[in-house]
């Protein structure tokens, strides 16, 4: 220990016995105050019993620093000091502890409250701290929190209380709302370097969001990079969103990684969303999943989910989990977040039973979300009412085959024509196998000349139609029409079966 607080000490002493002087305790105390934690246990002792000194002399003082030295080591004891110099008016206890207990709503406003009336505090930080304790304690009060703000901003020019004050008038909050007079006060608090009111303007020059400004993505720039200095963790979530998206600046990953890592350290999860697309797109794929599972899984953030889902469902830098995906998939689903692609993965995962058990009721619940516009959605619903373990009626087959079919899904045609064939209705069959291969199906045709070939309630057996159709499918690869036509022989009054 430097000798230099022992002489420091022994001259307070000495100065005490000679002169009995209480402004020597008083000088020890406030030294005491800010070395304290430099002195070692002698040195701490002899300093706190000489100032106890002015402690048992009651001076208010004294006991502020003897009690705000100690708190490291004795809390309670510490804050007793300080509560006892409170009690006597003192300015630097009152103010200490209105700070102090933030946990203490109550306990807080009534030592802001006593602050009003010590003369030797800022007036303009207790009353914008009464106001804002009063529109956040239970049962605010805005009223009386604005009428503490208005004070603080028009009398004090206090920076964050303009700030509260232009909150104030654009909810409606105490006031009257008034959305022209909380865009004032917002410009105002901005300009005295309040770093909550620069985001504000910020965030409305860059989206038009509350103010409804009209986008100015330099000045939105202006104001963010102001708030970001000051340490605003979502003015660097903006930035790094114009950055990654270039919008007033050029396109820029590496910086939009900056800031979003800075935003990400004051916990904006959204932040770890973008992070997690720019680590996906860098193929960093290890770090992009614990980004996104931090924002998606842990933090409810939806942006990008899709992403966190392709990553475990193609095994990107993990183990493959498509168990894990379709999870991922539902829950974008259910807020109503997810792609026709995404839905269709997961209605066709529980349909074929890849990676999960097999569901057709849930396939069901899938593929009918996006059946209205979804070719493939319709007909693999009606696959589905085919299937005897469905609670969907198979009548609805039809419905859902014919709409897949309507919009060119060609297998839809053929499964209909199949199903007719199935309950003996050869005439319909036909008619749908004639629709498919309109469409390019060769099998189709092959079926058609089957039906052909053996006639139907409506139509006779035609044998020399029955080789046309069978020619049109060999003619588009089908194997088994070409195999059939090995079979005909060419007669003077047709075709015979040999």
């Amino acid at each position: 220990m430097e000798t230099t607080i022992d002489k420091q000490i022994d001259i307070y002493i000495n100065d005490y016995l000679i002169s009995n002087d209480n402004n020597s305790i008083i000088r020890l105390s406030d030294w005491l105050c800010k070395n304290y934690n430099q002195c070692n246990d002698i040195e701490k002792s002899v300093g706190l019993l000489l100032s106890f000194i002015g402690v048992q002399k009651n001076n208010a003082s004294c006991m502020f620093n003897c009690g705000y030295a100690i708190l490291s080591e004795n809390n309670s004891f510490g804050i007793s000091l300080i509560e006892k110099a409170a009690s006597l008016n003192y300015g630097k206890a009152l103010k200490f502890l209105a700070n102090y207990y933030t946990f203490d709503d109550q306990k807080a406003l009534y030592y802001w409250q006593q602050c009003l009336n010590c003369d030797d505090i800022d007036k303009g930080e207790v009353y914008e701290n009464l106001g804002s304790l009063y529109f956040s304690i239970d049962n605010s009060d805005y009223k009386k929190g604005f009428e503490y703000l208005i004070i603080a901003a028009d009398k004090y020019n206090m920076p964050y209380a303009k700030f509260r004050v232009a909150s104030a008038y654009f909810y409606g909050e105490g006031i009257e709302q008034n959305t022209e007079r909380a865009f004032q006060y917002c410009f105002e608090s901005a300009s005295l370097g309040c770093d909550s009111a620069q985001f504000w303007l910020g965030k409305d020059y860059y989206i038009s969001d509350e103010f409804k400004l009209e986008t100015d993505l330099e000045k939105a720039k202006y104001y963010l990079t102001l708030a970001y200095n000051q340490g605003n963790a979502k003015a660097a979530y903006f930035l790094g969103l114009m950055y990654y998206f270039g919008e007033g600046v050029n396109k820029d990953y590496y910086t939009a990684l900056n800031y979003f890592k800075n935003a990400k350290d004051e916990e904006i999860w959204q932040a770890c969303a973008f992070l997690g697309q720019i680590y996906f797109e860098q193929e960093n794929y290890f770090l992009a999943r614990i980004e996104l599972e931090k924002s998606f899984l842990e933090n409810d953030i939806l942006i990008n989910g899709s992403t966190l889902a392709q990553i475990y469902k193609d095994g990107l830098q993990c183990e493959k989990d498509i168990s894990k995906a379709i999870k991922c998939y539902e829950i974008l689903i259910e807020n109503k977040e997810a792609s026709e692609l995404d839905i269709s993965y997961v209605a066709d995962c529980y349909f074929y039973g890849n990676g999960v058990p097999q569901n057709l009721e849930k396939a069901a619940k899938y593929y009918d979300l996006i059946e209205y516009s979804n070719a493939y959605a319709k007909y693999q619903l009606g696959c589905i009412a085919l299937d005897p373990t469905s609670s969907i009626s198979s009548n609805r087959c039809i419905l859902y085959f014919e709409g897949a079919g309507a919009k060119g899904y060609t297998a839809a045609y053929q499964k209909l024509g199949d199903y007719f064939e199935s309950i003996n209705n050869m005439d319909r069959a036909f008619d749908y196998y004639v629709k498919c291969f309109e469409l390019g199906d060769a099998e189709s045709a092959y079926k058609a000349g089957k039906v052909c070939e053996t006639g139907t309630a409506a139509r006779q057996k035609n044998l020399a139609e029955a080789v046309n159709w069978y020619k049109k499918a060999s003619e588009k690869g089908c194997e088994k029409a070409t195999e059939e036509l090995k079979h005909f022989k060419s007669t003077l009054f047709g075709y015979r079966r040999i």
